[in-house]
């Protein structure tokens, strides 16, 4: 036995008891399985003994696949290549050595490196965070709703990996326990930011949002609001002309058809070329079309080759073009195109009417008035009167239109038949009508007709009076002063209504209207004249607005037209009228534009609405031509139902007639004149009421203004129809000359006036050339003081200088002043005193002049407001300012004009004793 121990042999039971704890199989087990090892000799086994050593070594440095399947299952989640089985399937397949050790165990071993190895690059991996191939195409289809990306080809992914120098790790790899190759977590933001960009550059079109909107898209959301481009092509084909093959139309085609609309598109080019489109956008965009027509269609439901344009611009139509998803062309709304239709089958039928009757009943038939169920009984006496009158005519010349009025006049004005009405209130309703009717001659005519066809044929029917029709050649009179006057005061509260006002904005035939009818208070053009010879008033001097549209939007968010704006504005038209020599169409007479200022702020206001009103249309309706135009002709000749109907204002009730044109002119330069308010009279103190911010009204005078006149004005009225127009200017003529024109009755005021012999185109024109010529010496003055040194020079030369007298006593010249004062001014010799630069008589009506004793005047005004200043001064700073003032500025020039002019002359104009005065008790008070 002792032998046999020598021969590397163990005792079984010996080996069993040493390595119990580490024996995982049953004896029989470790019999069966080492069979080579184990010898019985005299019924006692022994093992090898060296085998057993190499057994137990070797378990000593393994690890089971069994710990290491639990050790990567805590780093990686997966359910099933982890198995004890699986696992050691896989590794046996990428070449690891996987054993097992019969003598100690049934379970397959891998070695402690193996192990070791594997749990580190399985911990490399997870901090990667890697991802499958497959969980990389699904992420790109995540990002991607439509999943166009299913089809991503290889050799795209191939160059992507490429061109960024990316890896993949294999299946191979000993810690991949996946059937895929695995990619990185960083690697795959790069494929997918890389894919994304290709796919936003190369694949995706979206119209009408953005990509984020498109990203954010669940798919559920796609799927319920967009549908395929095929599932609404039948619906396009009813708007649009596709080519006839289908070839001609691909991806880029059909993406374009929405491009001009707001419906939201998707597009997706190669691999998936499919357009998808909103349904709610698409639904909308069609519901809308049909509420359009065609002026094709147009064309073809009245058998035209072409219609003009213009015919649906002269309706005030508004055309559209290029309408989204629609053939190319001009469309026009459905219910306008039905307008259109009706009016030309109506023109139509109109034309093909042979007699008055018929073109009247055609006038009814397509434009009845809603109010003819009042009157049935006057309008059945009035069609048998048209009729009767018909049958008589043979030349219809356009009296189907003047009974067409007047059947309009009738049912606007009476509430009830004529038949049913009776003495002073029919005759009221007849003057009413007639009134209406004398617009026009024809309708006045027809009117007058028809009351004489009343009286034969209805019993019922009898007039207090006789209505004759005056014949027109006689010429028309000037509105009663009274009724002129109530028009000024209705027109400024229009303009001073915020409602009322409102109602000309973005309206141009109601600002045409207010308007025109509001020049009238302050210029005596002819119509042909207002309309056409009017400047435009400038928008530029209102700050802080781009265009006409702005100025409209700045009205109605509360904003005003201050005064200085206001007068810069009439300013501005005055000077253009000047400056451009506006004449007038009729005799090439030049015009005249003077905007009182007590008017600029209501007139400003309504040009400028008006100017805005025009741009806009113009714009609107594409016209290019007659900007020149101030005012529509329909604002014009629809006067007086406009403002019935917008200003709540009856101009025939004001007037006592139809406004016009002439007569409002001629009541103007009757009544009213610029310095009106200086006699007291009623417009002008109106005016005085409005500028004073005191209510008015055309029955009550307000009470507070009248301390600001200090006439009467009965007398006054008369005194004013005595005087005539320009009557203030002779006035102040007068007053000028004679020191007790003022202290006379207002009778011998009149009676000077009138003696003054002055028509009022002789007083218009001399105020308009000393306008001109003072405008002119202002302007040139501007000019030339440009600086300190040379107004010193242009006084001392004014005062002092001998060789720059006029022609007549008491003068100067300016342009010897300048010349004088200035050397370089030699293009014009002058070699005596008395020789004029410009070959003249005289000087009188020459811009040069100056008068000396014009200049003594306004330093004596200039003098006199200083001293004013002074006397009311409150503070010491202000006294010592106008102190300097006369002391450095004043008092020297008074002092070189006692040299010139003489003491004694001076003296009488300046009131130099109030001025010693002033300052002695200035000076007492500084004592105190």
């Amino acid at each position: 036995m002792q032998k046999e121990k020598t021969d590397n042999f163990l005792d079984f039971n010996i080996f069993l008891n040493l390595y119990k704890d580490i024996l995982e199989i049953s004896i029989s087990a470790i019999k069966d399985s080492n069979k080579d090892y184990i010898k019985t000799i005299d019924k006692t086994i022994f093992i090898d003994s060296s085998y057993v050593q190499t057994q137990v070594n070797l378990y000593k440095h393994s690890k089971p696949i069994k710990l290491l399947s639990e050790a990567l299952s805590k780093l990686i989640t997966c359910t099933t290549t982890l198995k004890p089985s699986l696992l050691a399937e896989n590794l046996r397949k990428k070449g690891m050595h996987l054993y097992s050790i019969p003598l100690l165990s049934k379970t397959t071993f891998i070695s402690e490196d193996d192990f070791s190895n594997i749990i580190n690059s399985a911990q490399k991996i997870v901090e990667l965070n890697c991802s499958t191939s497959k969980e990389l195409l699904d992420k790109i289809n995540n990002l991607f709703i439509i999943g166009g990306y299913t089809q991503l080809n290889t050799s795209t992914l191939k160059k992507i990996f490429k061109e960024n120098n990316l890896q993949l790790i294999p299946p191979t790899y000993i810690a991949n326990f996946s059937s895929s190759n695995l990619i990185s977590q960083k690697d795959v933001d790069i494929i997918l930011s890389k894919v994304e960009l290709l796919f936003k550059t190369k694949i995706l079109c979206i119209s009408n949002l953005t990509y984020d909107d498109y990203i954010n898209l669940s798919k559920a959301e796609f799927f319920d609001n967009y549908v395929a481009y095929s599932e609404i092509e039948d619906s396009l084909k009813e708007f649009i002309a596709f080519p006839k093959h289908s070839s001609d139309y691909g991806f880029t085609y059909k993406f374009n058809i929405f491009a001009k609309t707001n419906i939201r598109v998707i597009g997706l080019r190669s691999p998936v070329n499919n357009i998808f489109i909103n349904k709610k956008d698409f639904d909308e965009v069609i519901e809308t079309l049909k509420t359009y027509t065609s002026i094709y269609d147009i064309q073809k439901t009245l058998k035209l080759n072409t219609i003009d344009r213009r015919s649906f611009e002269a309706q005030n139509i508004d055309l559209f073009y290029n309408l989204p998803l629609t053939k190319e062309g001009i469309y026009v709304k459905t219910e306008d195109a039905k307008k259109f239709i009706d009016s030309y089958n109506y023109k139509k039928d109109l034309a093909a009417a042979n007699t008055v009757f018929e073109r009247y009943m055609l006038r009814i038939n397509y434009s009845p008035n809603p109010k003819e169920s009042l009157i049935p009984q006057t309008l059945k006496f009035f069609n048998d009167f048209v009729l009767l009158k018909s049958n008589k005519i043979k030349s219809i010349g356009g009296r189907d239109t003047a009974y067409y009025d007047l059947y309009n006049i009738l049912c606007d004005t009476l509430k009830t038949d004529l038949t049913s009405i009776t003495g002073e209130l029919l005759q009221k309703e007849l003057n009413k009508i007639l009134l209406l009717a004398s617009a026009k001659y024809r309708t006045k005519e027809a009117w007058v007709g028809f009351l004489d066809f009343l009286k034969l044929n209805c019993t019922h029917f009898k007039p207090t009076e006789t209505i004759k029709l005056v014949s027109t050649s006689n010429k028309l009179q000037a509105y009663s002063r009274e009724s002129f006057i109530n028009l000024a005061m209705v027109l400024i509260d229009i303009i001073e209504d915020k409602n009322l006002i409102k109602k000309t904005y973005r309206n141009w035939n109601n600002s045409s209207a207010l308007c025109y009818v509001f020049l009238h208070l302050c210029l005596a053009w002819r119509r042909n004249d207002l309309t056409t010879k009017l400047p435009s008033p400038n928008l530029n001097l209102i700050s802080n607005l781009k265009d006409y549209n702005d100025f409209i939007e700045w009205l109605e968010s509360g904003n005003e037209l201050s005064e200085r704006v206001s007068l810069l504005i009439c300013h501005d038209i005055e000077t253009k009228v000047k400056r451009f020599n506006f004449t007038a169409s009729k005799n090439n007479e030049n015009l005249a534009c003077v905007i009182p200022k007590f008017l600029s702020r209501h007139l400003a206001l309504i040009l400028c609405i008006n100017e805005a009103n025009k741009q806009l249309a113009h714009k609107k309706y594409n016209k290019t031509n007659r900007l020149d135009i101030s005012f529509t002709k329909r604002g014009i000749e629809n006067v007086n139902s406009i403002f019935v109907k917008e200003f709540n204002t009856d101009l025939v009730a004001i007037l006592g007639e139809p406004f016009n044109n002439i007569k409002a002119t001629k009541s103007f330069l009757t009544l009213i004149t610029e310095k009106s308010e200086e006699f007291g009279l009623a417009y002008g103190y109106y005016f005085a009421q409005k500028l004073r911010a005191h209510k008015s009204s055309p029955e009550v005078l307000s009470n507070t203004t009248k301390i600001y006149l200090d006439k009467d004005i009965s007398k006054a009225s008369v005194m004013a129809f005595a005087v005539g127009t320009m009557g203030s200017i002779k006035y102040n003529l007068l007053s000028l000359v004679d020191d007790e024109f003022n202290t006379t009755s207002l009778f011998n005021q009149a009676n000077s006036i009138v003696a003054l012999n002055l028509t009022p185109s002789q007083i218009e024109s001399a105020t308009k050339t000393l306008a001109i010529k003072s405008e002119d010496i202002k302007n040139n003055l501007l000019k030339i003081l440009t600086t300190k040194e040379r107004k010193d020079n242009f006084i001392r030369e004014l005062l002092y200088g001998k060789n720059s007298y006029g022609k007549h006593n008491d003068t100067k010249c300016l342009f010897k002043i300048i010349k004088n004062m200035d050397n370089k001014v030699t293009e014009i010799s002058v070699n005596e005193n008395t020789q004029c630069p410009f070959r003249t008589e005289s000087c009188i009506g020459c811009a040069n002049l100056i008068s000396t004793r014009y200049f003594m005047y306004f330093i004596e005004d200039k003098f006199n407001k200083v001293l004013d200043s002074l006397e009311n001064s409150t503070s010491q700073i202000d006294k010592d300012i106008h102190i300097g003032r006369l002391q450095e500025l004043y008092l020297p020039t008074i002092l070189d004009m006692f040299d010139i002019f003489g003491k004694e002359t001076i003296a009488n104009l300046l009131n130099t004793k109030r001025y010693k005065e002033l300052i002695q008790s200035l000076n007492t008070e500084e004592n105190c």
